[in-house]
């Protein structure tokens, strides 16, 4: 791709970039939700240790590396953005001589043998004193049970895999500050906008409950309908018993004046 990047709106730039996000996690909710969370936090905490290394697999051309695009222009201010492809040579030694200030560090194109020989130096501990960690790979991993709790895992969709245009596009939007911006803005206030759906929600039911419990309090409304079938039936079961006790017995008064 060339270097030049047009203007791009803010707006439209922070569109696509978070409709690219949820595209790559197939329209999920459950991957999707990961996936920002831990955006989130990199965002909101950038200084603050990350909790799990984001591990991201899918098919060539679907995205990956996109998506570190957007993470290394996320966190590039606060710190340095290394791009260590998991097959290089003395991988294992610059990973111990990370410097302090790297704010993430990327494993590209992972395999299965790679990424069980780096999985055990993601540990809790180094992952919480030294960087965030990223894992791109095309293979479906295979993963102990032992390493769940040190990833957060997202298999990508291939839904715009050969979608030249859709790239270049997202490319050009992730290339720009103005959009960038935007993007860490809406991840910062995220929890908050969280708290306003929540609300929204909440009284959406309550005002859903009133408008079907208003007729309850109008006059002819549900309430009246329902004592009048309630003094029917009563009507009705006083019948049946004086049908059944006969003339007769005379025990049954049905109030009607003589």
């Amino acid at each position: 791709m060339s270097d030049t990047h047009t203007a791009v709106d803010p707006g439209a730039g922070t569109a696509v970039i978070l409709e690219f996000l949820h595209m790559l996690c197939g329209g999920g909710e459950a991957q999707h939700t990961r996936l920002l969370d831990w955006l989130t936090h990199a965002v909101r905490h950038p200084n603050a240790p990350g909790d799990t290394a984001l591990c991201v697999s899918g098919p060539q051309g679907c995205g990956k590396s996109l998506l570190w695009d957007i993470i290394r222009h996320l966190l590039q201010s606060h710190g340095h953005c290394i791009d260590i492809g998991a097959h290089e040579d003395r991988c294992e030694r610059r990973f111990w001589l990370l410097q302090r200030g790297t704010a993430c560090v990327h494993f590209g194109e992972c395999t299965q043998h790679e990424f069980m020989r780096l999985a055990p130096r993601l540990r809790e501990t180094t992952i919480q004193v030294r960087a965030r960690f990223v894992v791109t790979t095309n293979e479906a991993l295979h993963v102990p049970q032992n390493h769940f709790k040190l990833f957060t895992f997202i298999q990508c969709a291939n839904a715009r895999v050969g979608n030249q245009t859709y790239f270049q596009t997202l490319h050009a939007a992730i290339h720009d500050a103005g959009t960038i911006s935007a993007v860490c803005k809406f991840l910062r206030h995220r929890p908050l906008w969280a708290l306003v759906r929540s609300f929204v929600r909440a009284r959406a039911v309550v005002v859903y409950w009133l408008g079907l419990t208003e007729h309850l309090m109008a006059p002819g409304g549900a309430a009246e309908a329902r004592d009048r079938m309630d003094y029917e039936m009563d009507q009705g079961r006083l019948r049946w018993g004086a049908l059944n006790q006969g003339p007769s017995t005379g025990a049954l008064n049905l109030g009607v004046a003589e």
